[in-house]
């Protein structure tokens, strides 16, 4: 069943395309076309309804179409001999599934490749506008071909296909490179695995790529297959977890959760070591994230606010090769890039070797590694072979770089390898254009095609110029040696490289040719045929060339051809010439060419004009009686801009003699003057002589017009068929007359049904007083009388009208009239009162004075306002009277007295409204309660005593008052409410030691209150007088106070009565440093320290100092003695007033004994020494004694 509907399907595909495009022909091609005539370029466009995947210019009249519908693809030729006709299949190959990639082996191509998402591979050769197939090639229906090149070695051709199982997300441990040769069987294969059906087997590694260099020669490029160069990441033993990952959106809808961002955290069984790499899953949910063999796993994936645990201590020594975990979290996924939150995985490093495989699958040779790593941030590398050596372009993540190589792939010197920072967003190489060593193009997947020159001193490329398309770059291509297209998603450019990157196709604010959704392109060498695909368009561009090699700037859209639009127009209006046949004749080459379509209602097309070709039309009606329309149109060449054509086939009948004839309908002369129109054509028809032409087939309207509208307008249509004569009876013309019949005094329709005599003949008027009737034109007797039931109130009335229209006559009546006195009566006293005022009738003043007046008026229906006027308008306000006036009649009208607001204002000197509810009493009667600041009473204009006093419940509170007023008009009463007083003592108190007050005090009620008092007549009391209320009571200690006292808190007193109320106030307390020092400046330890109040002598704190002779004392503000006292020494004392943190060195002055004591030593040496002087003296005398006794012996 899945083979026949693979069939069904594929077969299906076929017909759609077929169907599209044009009946399948022979393939024989006309070498005649006029294309290379034309002397400038032409833009060919076509429509497909299927989708248009890639395109590949085989010569000036056949491309190759790869397309897809719904889930298959095919390779089609089309020949585009006839642009007319449109694109025509000529060759047909369907793909089982959809074509994921496409390659050539060169520029001009002469080998062309296809590979799908179920793992074929098409290789075609071309050869004179058709493909030859050579090889199918099946991989296998899980395997997508992701990457496919076809290389030249020695006049055989191989094809390099990187696939893989599933659509790799990072790391590819599932992909393989397959080399094939188009002659011999077998294959080259480099994977992971070992493949038992591969021919020749490359080493086990993860291949992720295979690039052969790609050489540019004096007319294109072609790849080479003796220069491959393979990216691969060592092999390493690894599970595959194989992940579905969906997440809740919305709470409710599940959906794939396409790039979820998964951690993956591994553990050393032995050293228990860590470690941890993302991995991302592909657009699906879908992730294939290799493990390394022999650690525990644990998978995580990462929503946007937490972490979601799937598996954990996942022994991946216990799995043979995958494992498959299906995971739903309950909140969005992160799509966060793997490598930029956990870097790169530590078994994630990339390698290149160059290999030949010119003699693949026999055999192939690695020339040799390139010693350096890369990380898989990298995208597809470029390989190009300038003539000198290889170029490898790398783009790692937002740089690129290059590295040049010589012809044995060793790096040249460092300076070799050029980095250049692109910018924070990554983008991709699309392709790349080398003229020679010396000059590469570079383009990159954002727009930007950046021009780079080789420094031949430091032997590395240098940025030189760059140049923006619009859109994201889709290829490029060489045009010359000189010259490239850029293909973009928004279109197409050529871009000349001497003397420097210039765009051809950009002029004035066109930056390029523009072809909106651009999916791939393919040229001509010399840009002969440039072929533009869209999904859904194509798009040939002929004699490109010529522009390119002009030096003037091009604008495409001004050459796209131009498109011959047929409109054919009947005869008549009436006439149906839909299914006219319209034929389009010329000639391609030496063939003549037909192509007929068919007239419905829009413009016959015929597309892709070519300019520069003689066309033939003709017109084929499908009535007979129509002459057939030819014409020849020489379209021209377009000098600036090619311009559509417009053909309007104006088809005509044949002609007929008419004679036409007019009469009158109660015979004799017709009158005045008369127009005959036919067809919109005016003639003046002259009696007797009527009116003689010729006709052409069919039906023609006529129209006879009274220019003095004597007569009706006839129209008929006359069927013209042959000679005939036509005569036409004219009516002479009737108007309607209608009469609106007007009272004299109300200026509206008179309600009575009046008597209308019409040249003496009776009618009615209707219920609206209209009466209408048709009369033939002329002078009109008109009479009108009024019926019996009002005689009375209008008269007759006779007039003669004119008509020779229709005629809308008012006709005034007028009325009889009466006597009406008015006079006014007070509402209150009920008696007629003399009032002076206006008297408005209907809303018209009538009468201005005193009252009562008598004023004639016709008979009618009346509003009679009084308006009192100047001293009376105060009182009264208007009086209104209504009554049917149908004889003399006196009517009093009530007048009212006026209302008038009165708006009491209450004002309270302590504040903005009553503090209790006030009783308002007007005239004796209670007539409103309130607390608001104001009231506003409607009242009658009159004389008023108003009182004022609280409710019941708070008799205390407010002074009753009253107050007279005559209230003529809106008026504001400003009452002042006055409270009554009562008295309020205060008494404050010092709560300290010390017991007395000092400083004053700023004493505020509600703010309004205020009054400063000082310490003493705090201490004793005052008493205030307070007004009723409630009062915030705030004490704030005002100049030496303000340090001395802590400010109480505000307090809340009701003054409902007399109150007493009694403050507590604390005094500050301040540190006092007291450092105790001797006469010699020594501190004392121990010296016991009395602060005693300066008045009373209370003592408020003591204290010892410490061994350091210093002691701290807290003291409440205020003048303080500090007394110190120690043994041995004399007692200090000192007044201090603290009113801040202070500091006191009290010096004590040491006793008499404690001197003595202190020099006790120096006094037992000084006696000592005294001693010795005496005995020393007392020694000598008896010395001196003993020698004078002796000289007196001898």
């Amino acid at each position: 069943m899945r083979v026949l509907w693979f069939k069904y399907s594929v077969v299906l595909l076929v017909l759609a395309i077929v169907g599209t495009i044009a009946p399948v022909v022979t393939p024989e091609v006309s070498s005649a076309t006029k294309y290379a005539d034309v002397p400038h370029p032409i833009v060919l466009k076509y429509d497909f309804n299927f989708t248009i995947v890639d395109v590949l210019a085989l010569n000036t009249t056949h491309l190759v179409l790869v397309v897809s519908h719904r889930e298959h693809s095919a390779v089609v030729v089309v020949s585009l001999e006839d642009p007319i006709e449109g694109p025509k299949i000529v060759q047909s190959y369907p793909l089982a599934g959809k074509v994921t990639a496409t390659a050539v082996d060169g520029y001009p191509p002469t080998r062309f490749a296809v590979g799908s998402d179920r793992g074929e591979i098409y290789l075609f050769k071309i050869d004179r506008g058709r493909l030859y197939q050579l090889l199918h090639l099946i991989q296998g229906a899980d395997y997508r071909v992701l990457n496919l090149f076809v290389a030249r070695a020695a006049g055989r051709y191989k094809i390099i296909a990187t696939v893989s199982e599933g659509f790799p997300t990072g790391l590819c441990t599932n992909c393989y490179v397959y080399v094939f040769d188009e002659d011999l069987l077998g294959a080259l294969v480099i994977s992971p695995q070992v493949v038992t059906t591969a021919t020749t087997y490359y080493k086990r590694v993860y291949p992720q790529v295979a690039v052969p260099a790609k050489f540019y020669t004096p007319d294109g490029y072609y790849y080479r297959a003796d220069s491959i160069a393979l990216f691969w990441a060592p092999y390493i033993d690894t599970v595959i977890a194989e992940l579905n990952v969906s997440h809740f959106v919305n709470a409710t809808l599940i959906e794939p959760a396409g790039g979820a961002l998964i951690e993956v955290s591994l553990q050393d069984p032995v050293t228990k070591a860590r470690r941890v790499y993302g991995w991302n899953a592909d657009g699906s949910g879908r992730a294939l994230v290799p493990i390394p063999r022999g650690y525990l796993a644990n998978i995580t994936v990462v929503g946007i606010t937490r972490k979601f645990l799937v598996r954990e201590n996942i022994n991946t020594s216990a799995i043979a090769k995958r494992f498959k975990v299906v995971v739903t979290i309950p909140e969005k996924a992160s799509t966060e890039a793997a490598e930029e939150v956990y870097g790169i995985p530590f078994f994630a490093k990339y390698y290149i070797d160059f290999l030949d495989v010119t003699n693949a699958p026999v055999s192939y040779r690695v020339i040799r590694s390139l010693d350096k790593e890369f990380y898989p941030t990298v995208t597809l590398p470029h390989f190009i072979d300038y003539g000198g050596g290889y170029i490898i372009a790398i783009m790692n993540k937002t740089f690129i770089e290059l590295y040049n190589l010589d012809y044995t792939f060793n790096l040249k010197p460092s300076t070799s390898v050029g980095t250049e920072y692109l910018g924070m967003t990554p983008v991709s190489i699309v392709d790349i254009v080398a003229y020679s060593r010396d000059d590469i193009v570079i383009g990159f997947s954002d727009g930007r095609v950046k021009h780079y020159k080789l420094d031949s001193l430091r032997n590395s490329y240098y940025f030189a110029q760059a140049i923006v398309t619009l859109g994201s770059l889709v290829r490029m291509l060489p045009v010359s040696h000189s010259s490239y297209f850029t293909f973009s998603t928004r279109g197409v450019q050529v871009v000349t490289l001497t003397p420097y990157q210039l765009p051809i196709l950009r002029v004035g604010f066109q930056a390029e040719f523009t072809v909106e959704g651009l999916v791939s392109a393919s040229s001509l060498p010399g840009a002969g045929l440039l072929a533009l695909v869209t999904p859904s368009k194509l798009y040939v561009v002929m004699n490109l060339g010529l522009a390119i090699a002009s030096p003037t700037p091009v604008n495409l859209n001004d050459y796209i051809a131009p498109s011959l639009f047929v409109r054919v127009l009947p005869p008549a209006p009436q006439e149906w010439v839909n299914g006219s046949r319209v034929i389009l004749e010329y000639e391609i080459g030496d063939r003549k060419k037909s192509i007929t379509k068919v007239f419905t209602r829009d413009d016959v097309e015929f597309t892709n004009i070519i300019p520069g070709t003689r066309y033939y039309i003709t017109v084929i009606p499908p009535k007979d009686y129509i002459h057939n329309y030819t014409t020849v149109v020489d379209v021209q060449y377009c000098e600036e801009k090619c311009q559509n054509i417009l053909i309007l086939a104006n088809l005509k009948y044949r002609d007929f003699s008419v004679s036409l004839s007019l009469r009158d309908e109660f015979g004799g002369s017709l009158l005045g003057r008369l127009n005959v129109i036919i067809d919109g054509k005016v003639y003046s028809y002259r009696v007797p002589d009527g009116l003689n032409l010729r006709l052409l087939y069919g039906y023609h309207e006529v129209i006879v017009e009274s220019l003095d509208q004597y007569y009706l307008t006839y129209r008929t249509q006359i069927k013209v068929e042959e000679d005939t004569a036509v005569t036409l009876v004219l009516k002479r013309a009737r108007y309607n007359l209608t009469m609106l019949f007007i009272d004299g005094l109300t200026r509206r329709a008179i309600e009575s049904r009046l008597i209308v005599y019409i040249n003496g003949s009776v009618s009615y008027s209707d219920q609206q007083s209209v009466l209408s009737v048709t009369v033939p034109a002329g002078a009109i007797n008109v009479t009108v009388t009024p019926p019996k039931e009002a005689s009375s109130i209008y008269s007759k009335h006779s007039f003669i009208v004119v008509v020779n229209k229709s005629t809308i006559l008012d006709v005034i009546v007028n009325r009889v009239t009466y006597d009406l006195t008015v006079s006014a009566l007070d509402e209150l006293t009920r008696l007629e009162v003399p009032l002076k005022a206006s008297v408005y009738i209907n809303g018209t003043e009538a009468y201005r004075g005193l009252l009562p007046k008598a004023i004639s008026l016709p008979y009618a229906y009346y509003t009679i306002d009084v308006v009192p006027v100047e001293e009376y308008a105060n009182i009264y306000s208007a009086g209104v009277a209504e009554l049917t006036l149908d004889s003399d009649t006196k009517i009093p009208v009530l007048v009212f007295r006026k209302i008038y607001v009165l708006e009491i204002l209450f004002r309270d000197k302590f504040s903005e409204k009553p503090v209790v509810p006030l009783k308002v009493i007007i005239n004796g009667s209670l007539y409103s309660i309130t607390t608001a600041p104001s009231i506003s009473l409607p009242l009658r204009a009159a004389n008023y005593v108003i009182s004022v006093e609280p409710i019941e419940e708070h008799p205390n509170s407010y002074i009753p008052l009253e107050r007279t007023l005559s209230l003529l008009s809106n008026s504001r009463l400003v009452l002042d409410i006055v409270r009554q007083n009562y008295t309020v003592t205060l008494k404050f108190t010092d709560v300290s030691a010390r017991g007395y007050l000092e400083g004053r005090f700023r004493v505020s009620l509600n703010t309004t209150i205020t009054l400063v008092v000082d310490g003493t007549t705090a201490l004793r009391g005052f008493n205030l007088s307070v007004p009723y209320g409630k009062y915030l009571l705030t004490i704030t200690p005002v100049d030496i106070a303000e340090k001395i006292y802590v400010a109480p808190s505000p307090t809340i007193i009701n003054v409902f009565s007399d109150v007493s109320h009694t403050i507590r106030l604390n005094r500050k307390l301040y540190t006092l440093v007291v450092i105790v020092v001797n006469d010699l400046e020594e501190r004392l330890s121990n010296v016991y320290i009395q602060a005693l109040d300066s008045n009373t002598g209370v003592e408020i704190s003591s204290i010892y100092t410490d061994e350091n002779g210093e002691a701290r004392i807290n003291i409440p503000a205020g003048a303080t003695y500090i007394r110190a006292m120690k043994g041995g020494y004399l007692e200090y004392t000192e007044m201090v007033y603290l009113d801040r943190d202070s500091t006191l060195t009290p010096r004590l002055r040491p006793t008499l004994i404690t001197l003595v004591g202190r020099f006790a030593h120096i006094i037992a040496l000084a006696v000592v020494a005294i001693a010795v002087v005496i005995i020393a003296l007392k020694l000598r005398t008896k010395l001196a004694e003993r020698l004078v006794t002796t000289e007196e012996t001898f």
